[in-house]
């Protein structure tokens, strides 16, 4: 495996990008590991639009993170990034395959504590993954509580994109070109049958069950009722969950010519962890 190492001039942490070995080959990633650390933190990035989106967030997370003294490990999946593999045959179960490899590397490390970040689609791999760890803190940024919804909004994207370029309102729909053609290029992210197969019966609130799990749920926007309506349900189930709306409404779909500040956003999701993490008790 590969490995690149440098250590910030600013905090003295280690940082790394290396290559670790996943179910289907080599998966990218980016660590950080501060002197005396005691916990870590597993980044699940989303996919396809929202990878590049939220790039920029999930790396200050990740530096912040690090200079709170927390170990850190952002990684891309099999097909998607630096990591090898075929995005065609990416699903939602090859995500969570990746995301246990990380995890079973990150357990071999001898943190005591884990904590998990999850943004849009990744939200649902975090909460697969450790559905059977109610003790593990999970931070979703913007979960994707229904893939249905996620995939429609890709098509809606790609419909709005066609008529800005003055093609017929009456062209075939999104999921009729992907039947035909096994691919759709959505803004320039090709989208596959198998990955929009895997995501038909994946729903959020089934994959975190019930659970007295510590939860942050953060939006962007002022999505205010829909999120009061998730930590209402997730609180009936158990959970004790804390919620945060930061910044504007996120198109995620679209590329940006300039980064979103999201001080608060990462701010609010350092401290959240730091105040769970340093609350549990070693094992």
């Amino acid at each position: 495996m590969s490995v690149a190492a440098r250590i910030d001039g600013a905090t003295g942490v280690e940082e790394r990008l290396e290559h670790l070995v996943g179910p289907r080959g080599l998966l990218y990633s980016w660590s950080a590991w501060p002197q005396g650390a005691n916990s870590l933190v597993v980044i699940c990035s989303s996919v396809l639009g929202d990878f590049v989106s939220n790039y920029h967030r999930e790396r200050q997370l990740g530096r912040d993170l690090a200079a709170h003294g927390h170990g850190v490990i952002r990684f891309h999946y099999t097909g998607e990034g630096n990591s090898q593999g075929d995005r065609r045959d990416m699903t939602f179960e090859s995500m969570c395959a990746d995301a246990e490899a990380v995890l079973t590397i990150s357990a071999s490390m001898g943190y005591s504590k884990l904590g998990v970040v999850g943004t849009r689609v990744g939200a649902l791999v975090a909460a697969a993954v450790v559905a059977n760890s109610p003790q593990v803190p999970l931070a979703l940024w913007e979960p994707v509580t229904d893939p249905a919804r996620f995939i429609q909004e890709a098509g809606r994207v790609r419909k709005m994109s066609r008529l800005t370029q003055e093609q017929s309102i009456a062209a075939p729909s999104w999921r009729e070109e992907l039947a035909k053609h096994q691919v759709l290029d959505i803004l320039g992210y090709d989208l596959y049958p198998a990955f929009v197969e895997s995501l038909g019966n994946v729903d959020l609130l089934t994959l975190l069950g019930t659970s007295t799990r510590k939860l942050l749920v953060a939006r962007f926007g002022s999505a205010a009722d829909s999120l009061a309506s998730l930590a209402a349900n997730l609180r009936d189930r158990g959970f004790q969950v804390t919620t945060g709306s930061f910044g504007s409404q996120e198109a995620w779909w679209l590329d940006k010519e300039t980064v979103a500040d999201s001080a608060n956003l990462i701010t609010a999701t350092t401290k959240w962890l730091t105040d769970v993490l340093e609350s549990e008790k070693r094992p």
